[in-house]
């Protein structure tokens, strides 16, 4: 088919305006420009196809195929298959003039007992010399295609390409803008977080030492137990400024330094740290560790703050007399970690959501102390290949728990 020069120029104009109109948005660019590239083709079966990764499909728009031809079966897909690959292979126009006379297509007809001859055209969707998909068409006449509506369609064809690529690129612009924004909205959070709760430990201290003063001379016991108090919020404090730091390495992506680490050595750590608190609330921290020595790869300075974290979480929403449990299992190639408290535990709602960034600021119930820890949980233990959640206990208190790939070496550290 061969239109005026008048005609072919007015559709082409046609279909840039209606382009430019959908707004960068990709499903709305397929299907306008094979609507209107089929009113000048009027094909029995018309197909535009978007390539992702390694030239899988990632999205497609049909028209026609009324009696389920080209798409029932072996022949339909074999068609759009061998045309697909051809436009991969050549990066340019694919002309079928008549399918019969094809190998094994012809066969396939035959079988199939269609009597049409059928052409068949596909065209690469090219911008810039990067192919994002291709445009096929079937006729439902040998010789369907001059070469004048081929060059037509080509043109068309590279209309719908580069628009498609700015709309790709319109969304990854987008999302890297979000994300951007997202972590800079998480930053002034922790921030804000980490001064509200820098304020505690720094009480702690100042009052500890002005305590200190004057228990010196007359009561040692009284001074020691107020140099624990000082040290261990000293400790604190030294841990949310890590964490801080820490949070924006791990939102950039940064390299973790992965090493083969020791889980009770790491564990029997943070709670001779967390010790003090406990001592303080009368609750007891117990130990129910794997006999085996489970060993993951991990940032060991890092992980250890996980668990330092989980342990003040538990500590401090235990009630004085509480115990909290500690305890690890090794699960094909995972290893777990489970904190077990004996306080109110997590409502149901707030179980899907307790790591969220900005839980904090949406939940009364987390004001007080969930926040900067379990939001630098979650980025750590993600960094590490891992997993983080919350649960009920049987009991009634919380479980927070983590599981982490086990080392493929168990080499002790």
């Amino acid at each position: 088919m061969s239109l005026p020069m008048n005609v072919r120029h007015g559709w082409l104009q046609h279909l840039a305006i209606q382009l430019h109109h959908q707004r960068l948005h990709s499903a709305s660019i397929m299907e306008t420009a094979l609507d209107i590239m089929n009113e000048v083709v009027s094909a029995q079966f018309a197909y535009l196809v978007v390539f992702g990764a390694n030239y899988e499909i990632e999205s497609a728009y049909s028209l026609g195929d009324k009696y389920g031809v080209f798409t029932r079966g072996r022949w339909g897909q074999l068609l759009l298959q061998r045309l697909t690959q051809r436009i991969q292979e050549r990066y340019a126009p694919v002309v079928f003039n008549n399918l019969q006379t094809e190998p094994e297509l012809g066969q396939l007809m035959h079988n199939l007992h269609i009597p049409q001859p059928y052409s068949a055209l596909a065209l690469p969707l090219m911008c810039e010399d990067v192919l994002l998909g291709a445009v096929v068409f079937v006729h439902a006449e040998p010789e369907g295609f001059d070469d004048a509506l081929i060059a037509d369609l080509a043109e068309a064809a590279s209309f719908t390409a580069c628009a498609l690529a700015n709309a790709r690129e319109h969304q990854r612009t987008i999302e890297i803008m979000s994300r951007q924004i997202e972590q800079e909205r998480l930053r002034r959070d922790l921030s804000a977080m980490i001064y509200h709760d820098l304020r505690g430990p720094l009480h702690n201290i100042a009052g500890s030492l002005s305590r200190l003063e004057r228990f010196m001379q007359r009561d040692s016991s009284t001074a020691s137990s107020l140099i624990r108090i000082a040290a261990t919020s000293t400790q604190q404090m030294m841990r949310m400024i890590k964490s801080l730091l820490d949070i924006e390495r791990l939102e950039s992506n940064s390299f973790v330094d992965l090493k083969p680490v020791t889980i009770k050595h790491l564990l029997q750590e943070a709670v001779d740290m967390v010790n003090t608190l406990a001592y303080e609330s009368e609750q007891a921290i117990l130990l129910e560790l794997d006999e085996q020595d489970l060993v993951v790869e991990a940032d060991r300075d890092m992980l250890l703050r996980v668990m330092i974290n989980l342990l003040e979480n538990a500590v401090k929403h235990t009630p004085r007399g509480g115990r909290i449990v500690v305890s690890t299992q090794r699960l094909e190639d995972d290893i777990q970690v489970r904190v077990t408290d004996t306080g109110p535990g997590i409502p149901l709602h707030l179980q899907q959501e307790i790591f969220d960034k900005y839980v904090r600021l949406k939940s009364s119930f987390v004001r007080d102390g969930y926040g900067l820890g379990l939001a630098f949980c979650r980025l750590a233990v993600e960094a590490h290949g891992g997993h983080i959640w919350v649960e009920s206990d049987m009991n009634g208190g919380a479980v927070f728990a983590f599981s982490l790939p086990a080392a493929r070496e168990a080499v002790i550290a």
